[in-house]
């Protein structure tokens, strides 16, 4: 009975992980230095076909970019970036470090940058912990305070929080 109960575990964590990787983002493109690391593994290169599951870590250096995409997202990021995907499911879910995403959504997308939060559902738009552009559709931001505003294209709004 403990060698059933083995494999059925064993069945199980197979499907489970061919899940993950079904819904996870995956490298379309990558340019240059390109890296990831997916959480306390070491740093990867970022190759195309590579999966992007939750707690994975990318990195850009200079001359170089990454293209991730699953159903409904693309992520673009540019050179002398760092994001963390902190969400595949139920949405897409980021947090901007440093640098620039454009970020292109069919689907549910969260950006986290400076203490502000992007979300859009069906919008392309630009992400960098100064700002966000709205190129199309509408996204909402919502500040430190948790007040949201609904900004259309096109249009921008800042993070750098001003002194009265």
């Amino acid at each position: 009975m403990g060698t059933s109960v083995a494999r059925v575990a064993a069945v199980l964590a197979w499907l489970l992980a061919g899940s993950a990787a079904l819904h996870a983002l995956e490298v379309t493109s990558s340019q240059g230095q390109a890296e990831l690391r997916a959480g306390d593994a070491s740093w990867r290169r970022a190759v195309i076909g590579r999966p992007i599951g939750a707690e994975t870590t990318l990195t850009t250096w200079r001359d170089s970019s990454i293209t991730a995409e699953r159903d409904g997202v693309r992520l673009d990021v540019a050179a002398f970036t760092q994001i963390k995907v902190t969400s595949v499911l139920p949405e897409t879910a980021i947090l901007l470090h440093a640098g620039r995403i454009d970020v292109h959504a069919d689907a549910d997308v969260s950006v986290e940058a400076g203490g502000f939060t992007v979300r859009a559902t069906d919008a392309a738009f630009t992400v960098s912990r100064r700002g966000a552009t709205v190129h199309e559709g509408t996204i909402t931001v919502i500040d430190p305070s948790g007040t949201a505003t609904a900004i259309s294209a096109p249009e921008s709004a800042s993070f750098v929080l001003h002194s009265p």
